[in-house]
């Protein structure tokens, strides 16, 4: 994961991926295939653990989501409480800096690690939160209005994670802390709330 973040499929070594895990060249066609099978393996290991990572809240969504008859409020507070277990749960992890490069490679140049990504992590976690803005907006999850409303604020929140060093350049911050992750959900939740046209985003930081 460190070495494809950094320099992409095709500038990556199958030498040098030998040599920074310590094992034979051999290895890798033995275990994987080849360079391809290791570097798909990779973004499997990148889905799972954002899933790990957001394990109850996505759980918690989808729980909601299926029983039915959810209420506004109720999917106020589980959006909040997914974008707030984001910054909880993600952000201070110590192979952020590695996975958010291996993303965002595969955001700017689809292939097949980004569709392992999408489908297993990203995408879901996008349909489950457009459930949610669609019953705060009354409309349909599946609508216009609410996929791009939901990419918006969806956007805000992940590129925390991967656009961070521009964040710490503008603060001149050396490291997240928990006192700075809690200034960051201020700021998250009112930009939500603002963004939904909800009311005191100061409710949802007490709840969460």
């Amino acid at each position: 994961m460190h070495l494809f973040g950094l320099n992409g499929f095709k500038g990556t070594r199958t030498r040098e991926l030998a040599q920074l895990a310590g094992v034979n060249q051999a290895a890798i066609p033995y275990h994987f295939g080849g360079k391809a099978g290791l570097y798909l393996a990779v973004a499997a290991y990148v889905v799972k653990r954002g899933r790990d990572q957001m394990k109850d809240e996505i759980e918690m969504i989808e729980l909601k989501v299926k029983s039915g008859g959810l209420l506004k409020a109720d999917a106020e507070h589980l959006l909040m409480n997914f974008f707030f277990g984001f910054m909880d749960n993600v952000i201070l992890s110590e192979d952020l800096s590695d996975r958010s490069r291996f993303i965002l490679r595969e955001y700017s140049t689809p292939g097949a690690g980004f569709e392992i990504i999408y489908e297993g992590l990203i995408g879901k976690m996008h349909k489950l939160l457009c459930q949610l803005v669609g019953i705060i907006e009354g409309n349909p999850p599946e609508s216009e209005r609410v996929i791009l409303k939901t990419h918006v604020l969806f956007g805000t929140v992940i590129g925390n994670a991967l656009t961070r060093n521009l964040l710490f350049r503008r603060l001149d911050w050396d490291d997240f802390t928990p006192e700075r992750i809690g200034r960051m959900k201020q700021t998250i939740a009112e930009i939500v709330c603002h963004g939904l046209r909800l009311d005191d985003p100061q409710k949802y930081l007490e709840t969460s």
